[in-house]
């Protein structure tokens, strides 16, 4: 191992730590904020009034490489758009009134068919902020940006792990 070497390994180690901290910080403050969510809103039932379909602002071809980076010399790529689908609930606050929101996680795939039953959690004073309470909902894109963190960690701790390294 060369005199400079550690100096590599420290950059190298620095980068992805730092890369790491990009998305473990965000991850653990939006899954803070779902937990404080899930104590102190509040839950009733809801239902799904309808769907509102979302297309894509690019162009996909068959091979999910977009257009813009995506060259094929012996034809045009086969495009085609994938739509997502975000469901529309509506819930009762303890008045009677009425609030009806678009959720913000929807899919490619309805998973719950129009009039299903769901919960709702709100925010007694802005019941307009309502989320559906799931994990999808609440907790994937949290764990996902803290998971993503923690490998890039470890990728940024790997060199020390390396056999023959003091």
């Amino acid at each position: 191992m060369s005199d400079y070497a550690w100096l590599r390994e420290l950059g190298f180690g620095l980068f992805f730590s730092v890369l790491g901290t990009l998305f473990v910080v965000p991850g653990v403050l939006v899954f803070r904020d779902s937990f404080l969510k899930l104590l102190k809103w509040t839950t009733v039932p809801g239902t799904i009034v309808s769907y509102q379909e979302v297309q894509p602002s690019r162009e996909y071809d068959a091979t999910w490489k977009t257009n813009r980076f995506f060259w094929r010399s012996d034809a045009d790529p086969v495009t085609r758009k994938q739509t997502a689908f975000d469901p529309q609930v509506q819930f009762a606050l303890a008045d009677g009134k009425l609030i009806r929101f678009t959720s913000t996680t929807g899919s490619n795939i309805k998973f719950h068919r129009v009039g299903a039953s769901i919960q709702v959690l709100y925010d007694p004073q802005a019941p307009e902020t309502a989320v559906i309470k799931s994990f999808s909902s609440l907790f994937l894109g949290p764990v996902l940006l803290t998971l993503i963190g923690l490998v890039l960690f470890g990728v940024a701790l790997w060199p020390l792990f390396q056999t023959g390294h003091r």
